[in-house]
């Protein structure tokens, strides 16, 4: 266990034991190599699962609308934190509920990257300073982290979220990369074609949907039937419309997680339109989302912690 995870932990455990939160949103080691799991943590010991790492790649602002009534701390990086100040402005929270515990990010680790890379089944899997240690059942493979993060970490400008409790320093970071490139030089006709290739592949699971934290509809317009809004199967027609749509509906809300293209089963770059319809939501009105934050989000006291 690597000195902030051991922080976290007894972080974790004092604000459970002490009745502050009633729940500790963060991550725990997963089943599966390459993977950590979200974790809801109600008592000290569950506390001591918590985990750092890369492998974390649910946003885990996505549970807080589920657990209205109750106080509850969650290890925010900069894309919960951004997304957690959206559902504080939509009135879907509330500020008294929630104890932001601010962890500076150093990227999601694209796993499927990783797995389709690999010849051999990837038994276990480590983060070793500034690399990825993968054992196989015949070799140890040594993989540079910062070359096999997930796009949207790739293109991440606030990797340092503001909380209430800060675990460690801000990291230095620079995107490397825009999730919209080569959108703005196409005519319509080539995005068109780009877009309905893309989507082609779509299954409508709508896993992306529930992976999104600003995705949180009591009923979704795609399953409504009075009125019907959207065809349903896997037709074209409707597999474009209920994209379009959603984009639509992230437009100036989304956090840019990456969330929705990490849980896709088919492997679909959603994050291409939603963040083009982003930028131009930003270049009309201003400053990326969730990162304008006010005082009612930043909270009245902030508490360091190492």
């Amino acid at each position: 266990m690597n000195e902030a995870t051991q922080r976290l932990c007894a972080l974790a455990s004092e604000l459970l034991s002490s009745g502050r939160v009633d729940v500790v949103l963060g991550f725990e080691r997963g089943s599966l190599p390459l993977r950590s799991r979200p974790l809801h943590a109600r008592t000290p010991t569950e506390a001591g699962r918590l985990v750092l790492d890369g492998f974390s790649e649910s946003n885990l602002a996505r549970f807080l609308c589920n657990l209205a009534g109750q106080r509850v701390g969650i290890v925010a990086r900069g894309c919960e934190a951004r997304s957690l100040t959206v559902l504080l402005q939509e009135h879907q929270i509330e500020r008294e509920q929630v104890i932001i515990i601010a962890v500076p990010c150093v990227g999601i680790i694209d796993r499927r990257r990783i797995e389709a890379e690999t010849p051999a089944t990837v038994l276990a899997a480590a983060e070793v300073e500034d690399e990825i240690l993968l054992r196989t059942h015949t070799d140890e493979i040594r993989l540079p982290r910062q070359e096999y993060l997930c796009r949207a970490c790739q293109a991440c400008d606030a990797p340092a979220p503001q909380g209430d409790f800060t675990l460690g320093e801000p990291l230095a970071h620079t995107p490397n990369c825009n999730l919209a490139d080569g959108a703005g030089a196409q005519s319509p006709a080539e995005r068109w074609a780009a877009f309905a290739t893309e989507t082609a592949r779509c299954i409508r699971c709508y896993a992306c949907r529930e992976a999104c934290p600003l995705c949180y509809c009591p009923e979704c317009f795609v399953d409504h039937s009075q009125p019907h809004w959207a065809p349903g199967g896997v037709e074209p027609k409707g597999v474009q419309f209920w994209h379009i749509i959603r984009a639509y509906h992230q437009a100036g809300r989304c956090a840019r997680c990456g969330a929705c293209e990490r849980a896709c089963p088919m492997g679909i770059s959603l994050v291409h339109l939603t963040d083009k319809l982003n930028h131009i939501v930003e270049d009309l009105f201003g400053p990326g989302t969730g990162l304008e934050l006010d005082a009612q989000a930043r909270g009245v006291a902030k508490e360091e912690q190492g």
